[in-house]
């Protein structure tokens, strides 16, 4: 399965209006509008739909969602067809920097494919040490799975010590590298919050570089975040939903 999302279809959406969501990109989306437009609502909804479309009726006020998927639709009145895999998808969320669960599963990596996992993170540790260049922090390498950062006196840097920008880019890219090998619909609302300008405009490379595979979703007010060759994703909310 590919996981290519290639239509959306919201009827009712807060009683207002109707989303018929065409000219979805296989790669990249960035979705810009207004304040209270509908942005983060509609990428909460198509991500719940991928994973738990009977949720759709109580957790939001519309009356149904369909999402085209590779060969499926999923509909929320309906469910997932019974002969469709597990659709992959992943919410990346600003306010989640907790690094425990992301650590739990670097070890478990590391236990079970220790040779090629030790490799993929010694190259992973290059992009991050770049971005953290500026700070004179830098990962220990011989400690990949911990998430050990080091400053210039080969001192510990806890990190409880990070800046909030600087644990929200951590667990984005933690998270992103975790689904590296896969097909993944990835969902950001936002994510330049707390993220200064040049980790805005180079979010979406890095991204991208470290999983060509995933479709990205983003919701933002920045043009910092599409700014770097990206204007071309660019999907304005009013082009795709209409009145009642």
């Amino acid at each position: 399965m590919n996981n290519i999302i290639h239509k959306v279809e919201i009827n009712r959406l807060w009683n207002i209006y109707n989303v018929k969501w065409e000219t979805i990109n296989p790669d990249v989306n960035i979705i810009v509008g207004i304040n209270g437009s509908g942005k983060s609502t509609i990428l909460n909804a198509i991500y719940t739909c991928l994973n738990r479309p009977e949720e759709i009726k109580t957790n939001f006020f519309l009356d149904y969602i369909k999402v085209n998927i590779d060969d499926y639709v999923i509909d929320s009145r309906t469910g997932k067809p019974a002969d469709m895999p597990t659709p992959l998808s992943a919410k990346l969320n600003h306010e989640d920097t907790s690094f425990d669960p992301i650590i739990m599963r670097l070890k478990n990596l590391i236990a079970t494919e220790p040779v090629s996992a030790y490799k993929e993170l010694t190259e992973f540790s290059k992009i991050i040490n770049s971005l953290f260049s500026n700070t004179k922090k830098r990962l220990d390498e011989h400690n990949l799975s911990d998430i050990r950062f080091l400053d210039v006196n080969n001192q510990e840097v806890a990190l409880q010590r990070l800046s909030l920008g600087e644990k929200q880019m951590l667990t984005f890219l933690y998270k992103v590298f975790l689904t590296r090998k896969k097909p993944y619909a990835l969902f950001l609302d936002e994510p330049e919050y707390s993220l200064h300008i040049e980790w805005q405009e180079t979010l979406i490379d890095i991204i991208r570089q470290i999983n060509p595979n995933c479709q990205l979703f983003i919701t933002t007010h920045s043009p910092n975040i599409f700014s770097n060759g990206w204007q071309d994703k660019l999907q304005f909310i009013e082009d795709f939903t209409t009145e009642i």
